[in-house]
């Protein structure tokens, strides 16, 4: 490794670790050439980074007002009316156990439609960050060991990023089990 003052390289680094648990590969591209990858969508629930498929994201959306349905479940916030739809809103939060902030709000939470063939439903996103692409070739259960059990029953995969860990959900799985149909 370099001298103490010095940042170590990446190389340094991965020589210590002995490699790298998240090697997608993308490294052994050839200048011009790119990986086939997904655009995910990253937001926030609580203080905890998320990510959806980009494909199954309709729309993103201010938050409208939600009409709760007496003897929902919890995770269930309610319905809003959307250009002429009806939607189920969901309360990913509480669905996945994550604790709420208690800071003051600075932003405006955003509803985020998903559709997965003939589901459609919006959740409500503390945070909206925006679009990153994400190698298609990734370990889809590269999941944390330590991770909350609910949250990780619907876990896709997950990343390290500056901030923490970015955490993929399975759409299709949230669709099919947290939404009222």
């Amino acid at each position: 490794m370099a001298d103490n003052d010095e940042t170590p390289s990446l190389e340094d680094i991965l020589a210590e670790t002995g490699g790298s648990e998240f090697d997608w590969g993308v490294g052994d591209l050839d200048a011009g050439e790119s990986a086939d990858a997904i655009d995910v969508l990253r937001f926030t629930l609580g203080n905890t980074l998320f990510a959806v498929d980009g494909s199954r994201v309709r729309e993103i959306v201010g938050f409208e007002s939600v009409t709760p349905i007496p003897g929902a479940p919890e995770h269930i916030k309610g319905i809003t009316l959307l250009k002429r739809e009806v939607l189920g809103v969901l309360d990913l939060s509480k669905w996945l156990g994550i604790q709420e902030t208690n800071t003051e709000r600075t932003t405006t939470p955003r509803l985020v439609v998903l559709e997965y063939g003939e589901l459609t439903a919006a959740f409500v996103a503390d945070t909206v960050d925006g679009i990153e692409s994400w190698p298609e070739s990734i370990d889809v259960r590269n999941v944390p060991d330590n991770m909350d059990p609910k949250l990780k029953a619907f876990a896709a995969s997950s990343r390290w990023v500056p901030g923490g860990v970015l955490v993929l959900l399975d759409v299709e799985r949230i669709l099919n089990e947290a939404a009222v149909r």
